[in-house]
């Protein structure tokens, strides 16, 4: 999120931010929103929530209404899988303004898209919902390409889909790996980014030979441009832009918090676009 506001693109508001589960407290945060750890994958660690009358809280599109003490046990129950820090973050919409925005996730090689992955959710933490497929950067279907996942053609692909490659080229060349992949949700106020990952289901997603070689062919082509700007004069690592600063992080955890992570900041206009 640090990465993304630094280069003027959106992300959700965070209202709170705790170094524990502890430390959680929900009072005085909106009705809804969404309380998440920072590590974590599979939405296992993501709630969206709503205050309810009683003063407890409802999953939004989902099962379930906890009380704060049992969303803190709940959380940790989940140990290694919902790592610090723990934050609450802006509910977002779908521009449609249903709950739960389609996740747009595009598999990038420094500044090429691999393809994208529109996934749709009918109802929070229930796998048996989710819908999906594969789409190259203009929204054609690459069809059933992905093993042991179910293929959904009638998707709807965003019309906002060339404006969200734009941003996902702009991402991943700033992030400098070969490979990242970047999340983003077509929201009631515009694209928001969702998160940058490196490893998408841990490495372990696997596709039919002949994608599987095209993703491969663009994984090379996304190293040598990264290693010849490198050369170029590219600063290593992570660039961060000048729009605007914001910092997340609790400084705790010794020298491991990334509040304490020095930043690397240049104009974009060279290494990014």
């Amino acid at each position: 999120m640090e990465l993304a506001a630094s280069h003027g693109i959106s992300t959700p508001e965070v209202y709170r931010v705790w170094p524990d589960v502890d430390s959680i407290d929900l009072s005085g945060l909106p009705d809804t929103f969404v309380l998440k750890a920072d590590g974590g994958a599979g939405s296992v660690a993501v709630f969206p929530l709503q205050r309810s009358s009683d003063g407890r809280y409802d999953v939004v599109g989902g099962k379930g209404t906890y009380s704060e003490q049992e969303m803190r046990d709940r959380i940790r129950a989940l140990g290694r899988r919902a790592r610090a820090p723990y934050f609450a973050e802006e509910m977002l919409l779908d521009a449609d303004g249903g709950p739960i925005p389609n996740d747009v996730k595009c598999y990038m090689f420094y500044g090429q898209v691999g393809h994208i992955l529109v996934r749709h959710v009918a109802r929070h933490g229930d796998a048996s919902t989710i819908r999906l497929k594969f789409v190259d950067e203009h929204g054609a279907d690459y069809g059933e390409v992905a093993v042991g996942r179910k293929h959904d053609p009638s998707i709807p692909v965003p019309a906002s889909l060339p404006r969200m490659v734009d941003v996902a080229e702009h991402l991943s060349r700033a992030v400098g790996l070969p490979f990242c992949r970047v999340d983003l949700y077509d929201t009631s106020r515009g694209i928001v980014l969702g998160e940058i990952t490196r490893a998408p289901s841990g490495g372990n997603e696997r596709f039919v030979r002949a994608h599987d070689e095209l993703l491969g062919e663009r994984w090379v082509d996304g190293s040598a441009r990264l290693a010849a700007d490198l050369s170029a004069g590219r600063p290593a690592g992570p660039i961060f832009g000048n729009v605007s600063e914001v910092h997340l992080y609790p400084a705790t955890d010794g020298g491991r918090s990334p509040a304490l992570f020095g930043h690397t900041v240049v104009d974009c206009a060279e290494w990014c676009r």
